[in-house]
């Protein structure tokens, strides 16, 4: 494998660079083009990245002369790395050929070991820069404040804090932003406010205050990041409010939410696609539609909102079964903007699904005349919602389109006009299209059979249901326990009980464990018929079972029993459905 392979591979930058690194280093070995390029790819938007390259390139030649710059370079290249071993060394080497390394090259190793969290090192690092005289300034200190908040010792960065003041360094918005971080981390939320009041003159900047607030948000203190931004709101900006925006969504505290969104429009910021998409989101999830409405009108009032957002909340509306409201906010959005296709499908699935089909054919049929092309999911749910309603003249014209567009409708197209079919009583119809789906290449599934088998059920056809549950079988398909119940109670309808006893025998070699009506259905035929004593094994049977059969159904038994004088298993009988 070549060093491009492995450098491509590995998915974490600093051990790229650290492959790099090595591989320079064995023998042989020289980077080509190809390697220094892939890696330039990783690491080039880092200023010194190319004079790195540079340097440990070429600091191994006789003739190659360092510079501070140069050390400079190389320990912040090593740093990247995590190579801080070698920078260690790299500020020794200076140290050892009489170069007095500055506060840029003490506060880049700083960094380094920091970020690899080697604080004692660290340490040893800040005594050799104090013991040589050089001066911390405000980027070292952030630095170390940063260094100790991550550690989780916060007391550590306020003593860094203290002795900042103490020598007369200003803070910078930086510092305050790395202590407000850990502060908000190490759930010392009190310091942070302490902290920010007693710096409030001073002129934060906005990342300052973004770090603030995404911390208290971050950390459950919502009210306090909403009570931030209100009085100090010359520093946010649209990721302020965003910020607080989702933390006020993630309470339940719409109204807020609404109102810090409404305060954003008016001064002109324009906010992330995720934070509008979350607020109006919520407040579908939360039944408040109508505020999602207007929040929605007032946000395409003043920008364009993207489809995305369009989508989740059409989405949302409709399968909050709210498919209404959802139409009505389609027809608002295009007083604004053109809608994707996939905003389309969003709301026709809705609105299928709640069976709003006049409106759905007035959504479908802009859909077609804007020359968007409707998917087999698209197909399938109007299919679905004209068949469930009985409109099988519409569900046929939508097959017929869909099939002349020379596309091949899925099983779930078929399925929604047999199930539609079957359930109203027209299973020939159901039939035809069961052999129509097989011409046309596409497997009927299991659902497939057993709505055939529930249509010839419902038509008192047992054997019709017989012959695709037995076709069904012999696809390898498992009908579900269910399906042999109705098959059975179809047969007894029937009067047809050793047919549906026979079936019912079968059912249990499969494994399979009859409901209670179909041991009532079976019971009520033998009694019936005057066979009584396999109405009264099955009774007994149901009984061994657990279960509880109808209490008719028990009574017809024990009166046939008293009928025949058989006064002993009345008895026992009794005595086992008493228990």
């Amino acid at each position: 494998m070549h060093v491009v392979d492995v450098i491509k591979m590995e998915t974490n930058p600093k051990y790229a660079l650290r492959f790099f690194i090595w591989a320079g280093h064995q023998p042989g070995y020289v980077h080509n083009a190809f390697a220094i390029n892939t890696i330039t790819r990783i690491w080039g938007h880092e200023r010194n990245f190319k004079p790195f390259l540079d340097i440990i390139g070429n600091m191994h030649l006789k003739d190659y002369s360092m510079t501070l710059s140069k050390f400079l370079v190389l320990i912040e290249g090593y740093g990247w790395a995590g190579l801080t071993e070698v920078a260690v060394d790299v500020l020794d080497w200076m140290i050892r050929t009489g170069r007095k390394p500055n506060v840029r090259h003490f506060s880049c190793l700083l960094d380094a070991l920091l970020k690899e969290k080697e604080f004692q090192t660290a340490q040893s690092i800040l005594a050799k820069m104090k013991q040589m005289g050089v001066p911390l300034d405000s980027f070292t200190y952030t630095i170390l404040i940063d260094g100790a908040c991550k550690a989780g010792q916060i007391q550590i960065a306020q003593n860094y804090l203290t002795e900042m003041i103490q020598n007369g360094i200003q803070p910078n918005a930086s510092t305050y932003t790395a202590l407000f971080d850990g502060l908000c981390k190490a759930n010392e939320v009190d310091k942070a406010l302490e902290v920010f009041e007693a710096v409030k003159d001073i002129q934060l900047d906005t990342i300052a205050l973004n770090a603030f607030v995404s911390g208290l948000c971050e950390f459950g203190h919502v009210d306090k990041a909403y009570s931030l931004l209100i009085n100090r709101d010359r520093f946010s900006d649209a990721r302020t409010y965003a910020t607080v925006v989702g933390g006020l969504c993630k309470v339940n505290n719409f109204k807020d939410a609404e109102k810090l969104v409404e305060e954003a429009i008016a001064k002109g910021l324009v906010f992330e696609v995720a934070t509008c998409t979350l607020l109006l989101e919520s407040l579908c999830m939360d039944s408040k539609a109508k505020e999602a409405c207007a929040l929605m009108n007032k946000l395409l009032s003043h920008g364009n909102i993207p489809d995305a957002t369009c989508n989740i909340v059409l989405a949302s509306l409709s399968r909050g079964g709210d498919a209404c409201t959802a139409y009505k906010l389609w027809y608002d959005i295009l007083r604004y903007k053109n809608l994707s296709c996939s905003s389309y499908e969003a709301l026709l699935v809705g609105l299928c699904q709640e069976g709003r089909l006049g409106f759905s054919k007035q959504v479908y049929n802009d859909m077609r005349s804007k020359g968007f092309v409707a998917s087999i999911g698209i197909y399938a749910a109007i299919l679905d919602g004209f068949s469930r309603s009985g409109n099988f003249e519409e569900a046929h014209k939508i097959l017929n389109e869909l099939i002349e567009r020379g596309a091949t409708p899925n099983v779930n197209v078929f399925n929604s006009l047999i199930h539609g079919l079957s359930k109203s009583g027209q299973v020939s119809k159901a039939v035809k299209m069961f052999y129509r789906m097989k011409n046309a290449g596409c497997f009927p599934d299991g659902y497939t059979y057993v709505c055939l088998i529930d249509g010839h059920c419902k038509i008192n056809d047992p054997d019709g249901a017989l012959m695709f549950l037995n076709n069904m079988l012999s696809q390898g398909l498992a009908p579900a326990v269910g399906t042999y119940n109705t098959l059975i109670i179809t047969f007894c309808k029937c009067n047809r009980l050793d047919e549906g006893f026979e079936l019912f025998k079968d059912m249990k070699k499969r494994g399979y464990t009859a409901g209670v009506t179909v041991y009532d259905a079976l019971i009520t035929g033998f009694c019936q018929s005057g066979r009584v004593e396999d109405g009264h094994k099955l009774l007994l049977e149901i009984l061994v079972i657990g279960c509880k059969p109808n209490k008719g159904v028990s009574n017809m038994v024990l009166t046939s029993l008293e009928g025949l004088g058989r006064t002993e298993e009345v008895l026992h009988l009794t005595g086992l459905l008493d228990r």
